[in-house]
């Protein structure tokens, strides 16, 4: 047997190179003849001749190969559909043969159609009793798996093995399946047996008792996993009877055990709920609403659960609304459709009915809570309540020294002189020429270097009024005891600001200067000031930060339900 398949894997591996040469070979060919149809002449014709004696030289290979070896026919049936491709395309030539200016290439026509037949025949045999040796020497299933690529080559070739083929291949998966369900009692050493018992009815469906056996091994396992108390089990319990009635149809009851896991399932979420939400935090009643709202996912309408998440729902949000100084609540951005870009997980802002809450009148705060169901927090902004600080003029003076280079040439022979600026490491070359040489003209110009210096101020002045605008929280979880949390002053500056310029220094090089201006006078300022009432969302977008990190300090208190 070990020689067999030495000699199927050396004839493998050579046929496989065998089979690209050929293939590329013959591939060639086939174009070089379909070129010289079209258009005959010296490059053509010569490609041909030569792509065809080497196509011919590679089938007589093969052909040789497949007569000397078991699964040699194999490379026949594998080529001889490109061998009739070649013929036909040959065919085409009158006279069997091709002539071009005095040569003649004399074709070798053959008809492959019964040699590729004969072949698949012989090849796909071959392979199935090869597969068939394997499986009956050996209960080994690693043995025994080296059967499975010779049954694919014998339905490869020869389709009429279809049903033995799916017939032994599933025997070679169910029989090492079986062994290890019955070898092993651990269940997660058993369900190394699954995906063989899928493979062999992924082969043949159904096969044997192989779904019978799947079912058995998840129904036993989730029984196990019922009298567990934790939920993960539970979890588990569910999914190996819905996996148990997946093979078989509500095996031993899966259906009615199903519902029982998901009650108990239940059961343990809405326990691990009520002691949850025995803490008092807004965490605490986030959390035992979600478990409240797992254990109704397994057991809809389980106990009062429903009752449940809508009480902790109310109990882990802090409900926010804002009013302008006017009372007029603020729902959203018109623009953004947003107040706040970041709030903790458990801050809302609701939307109401209520048009206008007057924080004086408690009547107004009770009314809002008996639109929601319970209390609020009031954050009240009022842009009437303005305070005006004038915090002075404030002067910043910038000094920048000017520096500027010139060469004055004048003419030796005429007299007239010409003036042109200069950089200053063309000015610093020439004085340093000069020094050098003792001179200070040239053949035809005398020469002189000058620089001028001075300084350039920038005078900035701004008067500034500060403008404080005020806004109140209020905790109103409980309307007839409110209580003010803290007060939040925003603060803008409203300025007015003057530039001038000063020179002191060479009057040759004097910029030319900004006009000098005075400065708006105190009560303009706050004539100006008085006026101005910034959008109250500008107001929450700017102390955005501070508002949520108060918030997130608020502290845990149950909201007084207005049912």
């Amino acid at each position: 047997m070990k020689k067999l398949l030495l000699i199927a894997t050396v004839i493998f591996i050579s046929g496989l190179t065998l089979k690209i040469q050929a293939q590329e070979s013959v591939n060639t060919c086939i174009l070089n003849a379909k070129r010289l149809q079209r258009s005959m002449n010296d490059r053509y014709f010569k490609n041909f001749r030569t792509s065809y004696e080497e196509a011919l030289k590679d089938i007589a290979e093969i052909e040789a190969k497949a007569s000397s070896s078991e699964f040699g026919n194999d490379l026949i049936a594998d080529h001889a559909e490109e061998w009739i491709k070649l013929n036909q395309q040959l065919s085409k030539f009158e006279n069997g043969n091709i002539s071009y200016k005095g040569e003649t290439i004399q074709l070798e026509l053959k008809d492959y159609e019964p040699v590729l037949k004969e072949a698949r025949k012989k090849a796909s045999k071959a392979h199935f009793d090869e597969a068939i040796q394997i499986i009956q020497a050996s209960k080994i299933f690693e043995n025994r798996k080296k059967a499975i690529p010779h049954l694919d080559k014998a339905k490869q070739y020869d389709e009429s093995y279809t049903t033995q083929v799916k017939n032994n291949k599933a025997l070679i998966y169910y029989e090492e399946a079986l062994r290890i369900y019955n070898q092993e009692t651990d269940f997660i050493l058993k369900e190394d047996a699954v995906p063989l018992f899928e493979n062999a009815l992924h082969e043949k469906n159904p096969y044997k008792d192989s779904k019978e056996l799947l079912a058995k091994l998840y129904s036993d396992e989730a029984d196990l996993l019922y009298d567990s108390n934790k939920f993960d089990d539970i979890k588990k319990a569910i999914s190996y009877y819905n996996k148990s009635a997946s093979y078989v149809y509500n095996y031993n009851g899966a259906s009615g055990k199903i519902l029982g896991v998901k009650q108990k399932a239940a059961s343990l979420l809405y326990e691990q709920g009520l002691k949850k939400e025995q803490t008092l935090s807004f965490k605490a009643q986030k959390e035992a609403g979600n478990l409240y709202k797992q254990a109704n996912m397994w057991n809809p309408g389980y106990k009062d659960v429903e009752e449940r998440i809508k009480a902790t729902s109310i109990k882990s949000t802090l409900n926010v609304i804002i009013t302008d100084n006017a009372g007029g609540v603020i729902t959203k951005n018109p623009t953004t459709n947003e107040i706040f870009s970041q709030t903790n997980d458990y801050i809302s802002l609701p939307i109401i009915k209520t048009p206008v809450i007057n924080l004086e009148n408690i009547e107004d705060c009770i009314t809002v809570a008996k639109e929601l169901g319970f209390g609020f927090i009031l954050m009240r902004i009022d842009t009437n309540r303005i305070a005006y600080t004038y915090k002075g003029v404030i002067t910043d003076t910038e000094a920048k020294t000017i520096e500027r280079f010139f060469l004055n040439k004048r003419s030796i022979s005429t007299g007239k002189t010409s003036e042109s600026e200069i950089s200053k490491q063309e000015y610093t070359e020439g004085l340093k020429e000069q020094k050098a040489t003792g001179r200070q003209s040239d053949s035809r110009f005398r020469l002189s270097y000058k620089s001028y210096t001075g300084t350039h101020s920038t005078i900035t002045s701004k008067a500034v009024v500060e403008v404080s605008y005020p806004f109140e929280i209020w905790d109103v979880r409980d309307p007839n005891h409110m209580t003010k949390i803290t007060d939040i002053i925003y603060s803008e500056e409203i300025s007015d600001k003057k530039v001038k310029t000063t020179y002191s220094g060479s009057m040759k090089i004097k910029p030319e200067l900004i006009n000098e201006g005075s400065l708006m006078t105190q009560n303009e300022l706050m004539e100006i000031a008085n006026k101005q009432k910034p959008s109250i969302f500008f107001i929450l977008n700017s102390y955005e930060d501070t508002i949520i990190k108060v918030l997130n300090q608020i502290e845990y208190k149950t909201s007084k339900l207005y049912q």
